[in-house]
């Protein structure tokens, strides 16, 4: 099999993974971010003014503007791994302001090698950006207690699992629901919701 890396390229590559995304999609990561509605906004395109003389995140005054410095860093920071027909594999990015690396592999290309590229891929930009900057950051991946395969590659990538824990709950939604009766002071909050845990791994520079 012939996989081929190459960046994000625009508005043809973002159904792609969104579509992929849907694939890899589990009652566990459904909402982990960034969802399919936050991608929309990530990887939608940038306006494009070649006669600009200032960069496209930058208003007439100079002053950054937030939403599209991040959806034009986090571009930036997105890659793609296709077969030689086109049919994307995998996808990551790291999403800004936080260091969280995300990334999906299609099912079909589970035991490639591709998640081993993938954290290769991460590690090594975010060890440039530490050198470039002098500082010591932490990439961060979620991993969900289910996916062991997920967390074995990433604890020999280095990543170390966190503390914290948090509890997702999931109820089926293709029969009725069972009637209940609450106290007339009940609250309902939402929470977070399945088991999931998170690593790190540090890159100084």
């Amino acid at each position: 099999m012939t996989i081929d890396m190459r960046p994000y390229a625009g508005a043809a590559d973002l159904q792609r993974i969104l579509d992929l995304k849907r694939v890899c999609m589990t009652p566990e990561n459904i909402y982990d971010a960034p969802t399919i509605s936050e991608l929309r906004v990530l990887l939608a395109p940038l306006p494009q003014d070649p006669a600009a003389e200032r960069s496209l995140w930058e208003d007439v005054q100079g002053r950054v503007t937030g939403h599209l410095y991040r959806r034009a860093m986090a571009q930036q920071a997105t890659m793609l791994w296709e077969e030689a027909d086109g049919r994307l594999l995998a996808y990551a990015l790291i999403a800004p302001p936080s260091l969280v690396l995300t990334f999906q592999v299609s099912p079909q290309a589970h035991g490639s090698g591709l998640e081993t590229q993938i954290l290769t891929w991460a590690g090594e930009r975010v060890s440039a950006e530490a050198r470039r900057r002098g500082k010591t950051f932490s990439l961060w991946c979620r991993c969900h207690e289910s996916e062991t395969e997920r967390r074995v590659l990433l604890e020999e990538a280095g990543f170390k699992p966190l503390p914290a824990r948090d509890l997702r709950l999931v109820h089926p939604l293709d029969a009725p629901l069972p009637g209940v009766d609450l106290p007339l002071d009940f609250v309902l909050r939402c929470e977070c919701m399945g088991k999931s845990w998170s690593t790190t791994r540090s890159y100084t520079g």
